[in-house]
């Protein structure tokens, strides 16, 4: 389910992501209360689609605090993907991954915002605020 008020130009780019996880088996809802930067939400979005569990659910939360924009992606798990410090686990087998995550940390450090990753009940909580209006 995807409710928005964008262009066209946007409306394409959540038909993708519609499309994309709905391939996969993954139920996805998508609310926009404000907007943000789509790089920044592509590169979430991946990322969860990654990192999925068997669940296959993700929720994305877009909202405006005070000054800030917020957008949180939550999605489910099947074990750890964080290490104790926070960091994603990446392997051998997983080798060439962490281009999404470098991105997210990069923009949003560009955006003098905050990023946050968090497992928490099965699931893994990545959270980005940013200045309003970035």
């Amino acid at each position: 389910t995807i409710e928005n008020n964008q262009s066209d130009e946007d409306s394409d780019v959540w038909d993708y992501i519609y499309d994309k996880t709905h391939r996969s088996g993954i139920g996805f809802a998508l609310f926009i209360f404000s907007c943000g930067v789509l790089w920044l939400l592509s590169n979430l979005l991946d990322n969860a689609i990654y990192h999925i569990g068997s669940g296959k659910k993700i929720l994305v939360e877009i909202d405006d605090i005070q000054d800030y924009s917020r957008i949180r992606i939550t999605n489910s798990i099947d074990g750890p993907v964080l290490d104790e410090k926070g960091a994603f686990i990446f392997s051998k087998d997983n080798e060439g991954h962490g281009y999404g995550v470098n991105t997210i940390l990069t923009l949003t450090a560009n955006y003098n915002g905050r990023c946050l990753f968090e497992e928490t009940d099965g699931n893994l909580v990545s959270t980005v605020i940013i200045p309003s209006g970035t």
